[in-house]
């Protein structure tokens, strides 16, 4: 194996460190508080070695969103992997999404905005490439799950189901997400628990696909139990 050459590698701990900075930045003042003179010298690097990494606070951005990806794929990857029927582990899938952006906010907000038409096209080709690629595992999750529900008969051959389920399911949480993020909004409507709402309308999705066993999306019983067991079996963390 070729060692990485030492220019490489510091410039890639180097844009680690960054993006270390710029994270706890917005933590502490807020997403749109920050500025790229802030950041370079809350990181103590020059304005010039600062835009080698990120060309602008768009590509800055991406490159949050980014990270945000990696991290969510091993909440993921912890769904993908649980001993379960394979519509309790697309279920899962969802849960996992809702923890971890729970515990990020910050993440949710990033992401949020990193594919706002404003951000988006501002960003720099490679950024966005950047971030397309850093979906794919996701989807290749979610597509790992269909085939094995497909090879145990929990779900029919339709090629649509292959080939658009990750795009159905990515903007369920998406839309989830950003709506529960604008403060005041679901709550005007009496949208109290949208999470919850969400896992129904996730029930009512795979009903509609077809997807065995199906569940009674109004068996709220039945839906709490099955996130209950959720926590406890797949993501015990988030209940600390």
């Amino acid at each position: 194996m070729n060692a990485i050459p030492r220019k490489e590698r510091e410039r890639a701990e180097r844009e680690q460190r960054l993006l270390d900075v710029a994270y706890g930045l917005i933590r502490e003042q807020g997403l749109v508080a920050l500025q790229m003179s802030q950041l370079a010298q809350a990181a103590e690097y020059a304005m010039g070695t600062l835009y080698s990494h990120f060309s602008s606070k768009e590509d800055l951005l991406l490159a949050l969103a980014v990270r945000s990806g990696e991290l969510r794929l091993q909440q993921f990857a912890k769904a993908a992997n649980w001993l379960a029927p394979t519509r309790q582990r697309m279920m899962a899938l969802a849960m996992a999404d809702w923890i971890f952006m729970n515990g990020h906010p910050e993440y949710a907000q990033i992401e949020q905005y990193a594919i706002s038409e404003v951000v988006w096209e501002r960003a720099s080709q490679a950024r966005r490439d950047a971030f397309t690629h850093s979906r794919e595992p996701i989807g290749e999750v979610i597509w790992g799950i269909v085939e094995d529900a497909r090879r145990a008969g929990d779900l029919g051959a339709d090629s649509f189901v292959v080939k658009e389920l990750p795009f159905g399911m990515w903007t369920m949480l998406i839309g989830t997400h950003q709506l529960s993020h604008a403060r005041g909004l679901l709550e005007h409507f009496q949208i109290h628990e949208p999470y919850h709402l969400m896992i129904r309308h996730l029930c009512v999705w795979l009903n509609g696909l077809g997807w065995q066993p199906l569940l009674d999306p109004g068996d709220e019983a039945a839906l709490d139990q099955l996130c209950a067991r959720l926590q406890a079996e797949v993501f015990p963390e988030s209940n600390e």
